[in-house]
């Protein structure tokens, strides 16, 4: 069992330090990857923060995110853990709504500094002028970087945070107005990591494979902090790989022998409409594919487990779970090794007060749900 033998995320990464065998695949492309291990991420991790100290940033001070390539936010991520500087990640978009995400994110904040890829960079100031945002074009041109690929090679001095001090925010979607931060503490982030390892009962053989945006809370905690805290492998893939070319989660979970995935529901059914004639793949070693951060239909689980029979994969592989942010990720889980368990309930009587009324999945008035499980350790549910 994973308790907190650690007090903050600078624990962890100095003692992950010593590892040298294991790490991170960045998975790029089919063809191209790259693998770091602990100890070359603390080492670059090490030399991005003396960057940021020499141009000036000071801890505690909000670091905005605009990050596109994993390599180079899971450095900047780590680096500022390490400077007790507080990571802010912000989902990247094309369209104007992400950019106006990243303007009202910047004026909650208190003292933000920008670092971002050249080219979204570029796009946030483009918008900012062209939609008369002036402060905040002006700003930006003082208060962002560009992170470049390349290793940084600065003496740092590093922050000894309390386990009760921010770690990081996390932000909602913030669609419908204003987006809310999620004020996460190192205490917060130890605890429900070790609790979903326990929950996913994480073996050192065991290795992650994640395609979730690292902006995500299950992307970033889940699928990164998880196999970190507990020193396994993992492998991080592309959100925009993944929407070229689906067919590789399964591919590279094949090839790499990865035994912890996750997705929600969209990813799924994403997957199956390329899912053709594939090559002779054995999925029999994953154990584990959570299944949450949005609404789940036990019809498509239902389908992804019967066309992925054919490459071996377990129908207890599908574990659905619930999270928020609020909670840092995790909040209920199925047991692990058992069957996904449906719901089908009478959709007329689901109004808060009304006691729910079970129908077969062929009614006409049936609404499909799944068992999401039980709290998670260091959590508690009140209905």
């Amino acid at each position: 069992m994973y308790t907190s033998q650690f007090q903050t995320l600078v624990d962890v990464i100095r003692e992950r330090s010593n590892i040298s065998d294991r790490g991170i695949r960045f998975i790029e492309s089919d063809k191209n990857e790259t693998v770091v291990s602990y100890r070359q991420l603390f080492e670059e991790a090490q030399g991005y923060l003396g960057y940021l100290q020499h141009i000036g940033i000071q801890p505690k001070q909000e670091i905005v995110f605009q990050i596109q390539e994993n390599k180079s936010f899971v450095v900047a991520f780590w680096a500022c853990i390490l400077g007790g500087m507080i990571p802010v990640p912000v989902s990247i978009g094309e369209d104007d709504d992400h950019k106006l995400k990243v303007w009202r994110i910047w004026n909650i904040l208190n003292h933000p500094f920008l670092i971002a890829s050249e080219k979204v960079l570029d796009k946030i100031k483009k918008y900012a002028a062209e939609h008369d945002l002036q402060d905040f074009h002006h700003q930006l041109n003082e208060k962002s970087d560009i992170i470049q690929d390349q290793t940084y090679d600065y003496p740092a001095s590093f922050y000894e945070p309390g386990a009760n001090e921010l770690a990081f925010i996390q932000f909602s979607s913030g669609s419908t107005g204003d987006p809310k931060g999620v004020m996460l503490t190192h205490h917060n982030l130890i605890h429900n990591t070790c609790a979903i390892g326990n929950a996913l009962a994480v073996h050192s053989r065991d290795s992650f494979l994640s395609w979730m945006p690292l902006t995500h809370d299950m992307g970033l905690i889940a699928c990164h902090l998880v196999p970190f805290i507990t020193g396994i492998n993992q492998n991080l893939m592309p959100t925009e790989l993944f929407i070229r070319r689906p067919i590789l989660w399964m591919k590279k979970a094949h090839e790499h022998k990865a035994s912890i995935l996750s997705s929600p529901n969209f990813g799924y059914n994403y997957f199956l409409k390329f899912l053709k004639n594939e090559p002779d793949w054995d999925l029999s070693h994953i154990k584990v594919i959570a299944n949450g951060a949005e609404p789940i239909l036990p019809e498509l689980c239902d389908e992804f487990l019967k066309r992925c029979a054919a490459f071996n994969l377990k129908r207890s592989a599908i574990l659905n779970v619930y999270g928020l942010a609020e909670a840092s990720v995790g909040a209920a889980f199925s047991k692990l090794g058992k069957e996904f368990v449906p719901v089908y309930l009478h959709r007329d009587h689901l109004n808060l007060g009304e006691r729910a009324v079970n129908v077969s999945k062929e009614d006409q008035n049936c609404a499909s749900f799944v068992e999401v499980g039980r709290p998670i350790d260091y959590c508690q549910l009140r209905i």
